[in-house]
């Protein structure tokens, strides 16, 4: 279904321009957001935020520019931003990919090439979320095996130490040391043989 294609955005001044995005994001199975400016491109974002995919921005742009909306939507979010210019010298495209954008198209462009170069970009930002998922159940992994380790480690420790215990009093000591270091609520009953 349509709902379940992925959204972009696309900000450019020049309506002739978002006409082409819109036609040539949608041929390329894309639900389209448009936006006449960088405020109307923050909006769309602050609304779709959380199924936004990608935004293409054009980066001279009346009142908030498109450098301006890229760098505020990196701020907050992984979500693929490429620029769409007519500024094609070396130190523009520089600036745009230190703003945080991803990639940098220079007008005018071909349908085809943006197609291609967007669809690497959702690629590489799938592939991000994935391995971001996957750092962030490595590490709920390592801690859990860390506390396990930890906890195992204090419980053979005093089982090693109550060897060398020369009373009772000593190993009952040695239990509730090891008890209060887990944080356990326990009481220790002694029944001894006359």
């Amino acid at each position: 279904p349509i709902s379940d294609a992925p959204l972009v955005l696309a900000a450019d001044d020049e309506e002739s321009v978002r006409e082409v995005l819109r036609v040539a994001l949608q041929l390329m199975g894309y639900r389209v957001l448009l936006a006449a400016d960088g405020e109307e491109a923050l909006a769309h974002y602050e609304q779709h935020k959380h199924s936004l995919r990608a935004a293409v921005l054009d980066v001279v742009m009346p009142g908030v520019d498109g450098l301006d909306v890229c760098r505020s939507v990196r701020e907050r979010s992984e979500v693929a931003i490429l620029f769409l210019s007519s500024r094609d010298d070396e130190l523009d495209r520089i600036l745009g990919l230190e703003m945080g954008a991803d990639d940098y198209i220079v007008k005018p462009f071909q349908s085809e090439e943006l197609a291609a170069r967007l669809k690497v970009l959702l690629k590489y930002a799938e592939e991000q979320k994935e391995l971001h998922q996957q750092i962030a159940a490595a590490n709920a992994t390592a801690i859990q095996a860390l506390t396990t380790t930890s906890e195992l480690g204090m419980a053979m420790s005093f089982m090693e130490r109550s060897l060398t215990y020369n009373s009772i009093d000593e190993a009952a000591m040695g239990l509730l040391e090891v008890a209060e270091t887990l944080a356990l609520d326990c009481r220790l009953l002694v029944a001894m043989d006359d």
